[in-house]
C-alpha cells in the first residue's frame, strides 16, 4: 500500500508540473537515497521568460513563478493525502513543504522575522488550499499516472504528458 501512496505522491508532482509548464525528466518509485520515490527535474531547468516593462511588473512575474514552484512542491503530499487521508503524507511531504516555504519566501522581504513567519504561514495555507482544489480538476490524470507508475516504476515526462493530454481532451470534448 505504501508504494501506491508514493505513486500518488509523485503523480501529484508530475501532473501539476505539466499543468504549470515545468518540464522534468521522469518520475520514479525507485529509491533515491532515503526517499521512496522522486521526480527528477532537468539539471538545467530553464527559467521562464520575464519580459517586463517595469520593475514592479518583474517583481509580480517572479512572484508568480515562485508561487507556481511552491504549488508543484505541495502537490505531491496533498495528492497522497487525497488518495489515503490516513497515509503518512505529512512526514512524506516534510521536504516538499519546506521547499514550498523557501520558494514563497524568495519573493518577499518582510519588516521583521515574526512578520515574515506569520506571512509565510498564511501564504503556505493559501497555496495548499489552491492546490487542494486543483487536485479535484486533475484527479483523473493523477490516478491514471499513479497507477501506471505503480505498474512500471518509472515514467518519462512524455508518458505523463500523454496521459494528461488524453484526459484533458476528454474533459474538453464532453457532451453539453
Amino acid at each position: 500500500m505504501e508504494q501506491l501512496e508514493t505513486a500518488y505522491h509523485e503523480a501529484g508532482h508530475a501532473v501539476l508540473s505539466i499543468v504549470l509548464k515545468f518540464r522534468f525528466e521522469n518520475i520514479s518509485l525507485r529509491k533515491d537515497n532515503e526517499k521512496d520515490g522522486f521526480l527528477k527535474f532537468h539539471d538545467s531547468q530553464p527559467e521562464p521568460e520575464l519580459e517586463c516593462t517595469c520593475k514592479r511588473e518583474c517583481v509580480y512575474r517572479v512572484r508568480e513563478v515562485l508561487e507556481r514552484r511552491a504549488q508543484v512542491a505541495v502537490s505531491g503530499p496533498l495528492a497522497e493525502k487525497k488518495f489515503n487521508p490516513k497515509s503518512k503524507w505529512r512526514s512524506h511531504g516534510r521536504d516538499d513543504f519546506k521547499k514550498a516555504r523557501q520558494q514563497l519566501n524568495g519573493g518577499f522581504i518582510a519588516v521583521s522575522d515574526q512578520d515574515n513567519k506569520e506571512f509565510l504561514d498564511s501564504y503556505v495555507k493559501y497555496v495548499k488550499a489552491m492546490v487542494t482544489s486543483g487536485l479535484n480538476i486533475y484527479w483523473d490524470s493523477i490516478e491514471r499516472v499513479a497507477n501506471k507508475l505503480f505498474e512500471c516504476k518509472t515514467l518519462s515526462y512524455k508518458e505523463v504528458e500523454d496521459i494528461y493530454n488524453c484526459d484533458r481532451n476528454s474533459r474538453i470534448n464532453l457532451p453539453a
